[in-house]
């Protein structure tokens, strides 16, 4: 029988901590959390060999700012909630790739010996994220293409629609968690391959907004394969939330238990994580 669940109100933390504000929620007698706070003070806060699985997705530097957003563009957001400006703090590659490689180097210890790593890129930050993974002592397991036939079209007629993603899965240690038989059930009991056909979720996305919301069956699909039953999974650029979104989905319809820890620096995603899920929940 599922178990209450309990939503717990925002608790306000000590400026110099970095977390700015904790949402819990307990279900089915698992807690995990969202914080609003920069991912660096989240990393601190997770104890050494804790995670089994981190799925983010990081900014894409792609250099987008206001001044230069298309009239014709679907997705003003990455100028107005400033989701992906880094001009007001580092105009080049270089800087992206030492941030990168430096919450890559801090997470690592947080992980547990075979755990993995999954993150989300384009063509605008994939060479300098895999030179980060594997200057911090990661191995690339393999490279997932997400293709998208719902993508968006590209409508000022210059050059192909942008109709897939990369999903790098890299591990920090030896070996890494691959739960086989669950990989086959989703793809008809064969070897499940490394391209995954998974539309855009654009209803979800009309109302829980955010720049590069992903759809909850790639998350999930990703952290059933690779994550343990009662494993702990992260992700410090939560956005919308979609990540702990998955692993409630898991929980609950999967019976595949899993607890996590979301964060994100801006306070209106944060909440807007929390809203999702304790909906979600009832």
């Amino acid at each position: 029988m599922e178990s209450e669940t309990e939503h717990n109100a925002p608790s306000q933390s000590t400026p110099k901590d970095g977390i700015h504000q904790t949402y819990a929620f307990t279900h089915q007698g698992l807690s995990s959390h969202i914080l609003q706070a920069e991912c660096l003070a989240a990393i601190q806060t997770y104890p050494k060999d804790s995670v089994h699985t981190a799925f983010l997705d990081p900014p894409y530097n792609t250099g987008l700012v206001e001044s230069k957003v298309p009239r014709y563009t679907q997705n003003k957001d990455f100028a107005e909630k400033k989701w992906d400006n880094f001009h007001a703090e580092w105009d080049t590659i270089p800087d992206y790739y030492r941030w990168s490689a430096e919450w890559l180097d801090a997470l690592r210890p947080r992980m547990q010996k075979r755990s993995s790593v999954w993150i989300c890129c384009t063509h605008h930050c994939q060479g300098e994220l895999l030179l980060a993974l594997k200057r911090t002592g990661y191995y690339i397991i393999t490279q997932v293409a997400w293709c998208i036939p719902n993508a968006f079209p590209h409508l000022a007629g210059t050059r192909m629609a942008h109709s897939h993603q990369t999903l790098i899965w890299a591990r920090p240690y030896a070996s890494h968690f691959y739960n086989y038989p669950v990989a086959k059930s989703y793809n008809d009991g064969k070897n499940l391959r490394d391209y995954w056909l998974i539309n855009n979720d654009t209803q979800a996305g009309k109302r829980w907004k955010h720049p590069s919301k992903k759809p909850p069956a790639l998350v999930r699909r990703a952290l059933h394969i690779s994550t343990p039953e009662q494993g702990h999974v992260v992700d410090f650029f939560a956005g919308s939330g979609t990540t702990g979104l998955a692993c409630e989905q898991l929980t609950r319809d999967y019976t595949y238990p899993l607890t996590y820890t979301l964060s994100d620096q801006n306070a209106e995603y944060a909440a807007m994580a929390h809203e999702r899920i304790k909906e979600y929940l009832g």
